[in-house]
């Protein structure tokens, strides 16, 4: 080994270790912040006492917010499969600090992913490592991984998952594998699903060399896992709500709330929701609170917490994956920006989450071609420090 290979690997070893003991510290600084929901242990409890539902006992402490009530009975709408993968850890360790601790699990294991993922895109060592530290800390998915409850979690697998099948796609690209890991995020976050599906559908649609039927053949193995998850999804429905195309979703519990009023006024989804969202998810700023900046928790713009992706606008034509991205984002926005919430209480717009690993597959793709520069660098690097600040600044106010 070199002496100049040497300290990249030492450089590289440093920004690893400065990134996990950052993480570390702020995630525990933050694990009783925010929330005490711990929905998805008492869901993977419930499941080990062979029910569906969630004593009420459990939640009244959070007047019954984003649960659904049938009947007696309160259910947690959200997809099952973050509460399947507490089960183990909550049986041997009981449900107190369960979530808490997998949400750590999966940041690093988001930090892993996204490093192997720059790796395959053709970075060395060192640029995977600022690249895979910037989607951690320098975008809105710091917000989801640092704040503690059960729909920033959700948040956070189903990036996990979608990087997962991203490595598989510049790797072997076995089209079975890749639909299972579609699957499972359809089982944790319905949009993060169906949004990767978009993306590798549209790839898999539009292979370059690829026959008619090595097409079909791999959209039918990408398929098969993703409909029988689906199916059992919908016997999950219908097993709590009686209908296999009941999510409960509309009938979740807000509190009083705008929320509240804007869904029951013109439902879940509506263009008049869509100027609102459009200044909450990229124009909002923070406000100020005795004298220092803070997030609204309803929403603040996306390029002032993920200002890397700015690179995103200097992709050219050519630029591959270009067209399976835009198309992607675009299913995205329709979604989100026509959706009656913003996903409160936040630290920037988290339902961008779900398109997020796309975008960074897409920013591989432009650094590659421009090369990863001091500015992007410092870019990363003084807006992880800005998010660093403002969360904390942020949990202060709203928390005394």
């Amino acid at each position: 080994m070199t002496i100049a290979e040497r300290r990249i690997t030492l450089a590289t070893l440093i920004l690893a270790l400065a990134a996990a003991a950052a993480f570390s510290w702020l995630a525990l600084n933050n694990s009783t912040r925010i929330s005490n929901a711990r929905a998805y242990a008492w869901q993977a409890r419930s499941f080990l006492e062979g029910r569906l539902d969630i004593p009420s006992e459990r939640v009244r402490e959070l007047d019954g917010v984003d649960f659904v009530t049938k009947g007696n009975r309160v259910y947690w709408p959200l997809g099952p499969l973050p509460s399947l993968l507490l089960v183990p850890l909550v049986a041997v360790a009981g449900d107190a600090a369960a979530q808490a601790v997998f949400q750590v699990a999966m940041a690093a294991c988001i930090l892993f992913l996204a490093f192997r993922l720059a790796g395959r895109a053709g970075f060395g060592a060192l640029d995977s490592g600022w690249l895979s530290f910037g989607l951690l800390f320098s975008s809105v998915l710091f917000g989801a991984a640092m704040l503690n409850g059960p729909w920033y979690l959700a948040n956070t697998i189903s990036v996990a998952l979608a990087l997962a099948a991203l490595n598989e796609y510049l790797g072997r690209r076995r089209a079975w594998l890749i639909g299972l890991a579609v699957a499972l995020a359809f089982a944790t976050r319905l949009t993060a699903g169906f949004l990767a599906a978009v993306f590798f559908g549209w790839t898999m649609l539009f292979a370059a060399g690829a026959g008619r039927r090595a097409k079909l053949t791999a959209l039918a193995k990408f398929a098969a896992p993703i409909a029988v998850v689906l199916l059992g999804l919908g016997l999950f429905n219908y097993a709590r709500f009686g209908s296999v195309w009941d999510t409960g979703y509309h009938d979740s519990f807000l509190g009083p709330s705008p929320a509240l009023e804007r869904r029951d006024r013109a439902g879940l989804f509506s263009p008049s929701y869509i100027a609102d969202n459009v200044y909450n998810y990229f124009l909002r700023l923070p406000e100020m609170r005795d004298g220092r900046p803070v997030a609204n928790p309803i929403g603040l713009s996306f390029f002032l917490v993920s200002p890397i992706f700015l690179w995103l606008f200097a992709a050219g034509r050519r630029t591959p994956h270009l067209a399976a991205v835009s198309i992607t984002a675009a299913a995205g926005l329709a979604i989100f920006l026509s959706y009656y919430a913003t996903g409160f209480w936040q630290f920037g717009p988290r339902y961008l989450c779900d398109m997020l690993p796309f975008l960074f597959l897409l920013l591989l793709a432009t650094f590659k071609k421009r090369g990863l520069g001091r500015l992007p660098k410092a870019v990363i690097a003084g807006s992880a420090a800005f998010n660093i600040y403002l969360l904390q600044a942020t949990l202060k106010a709203f928390s005394s």
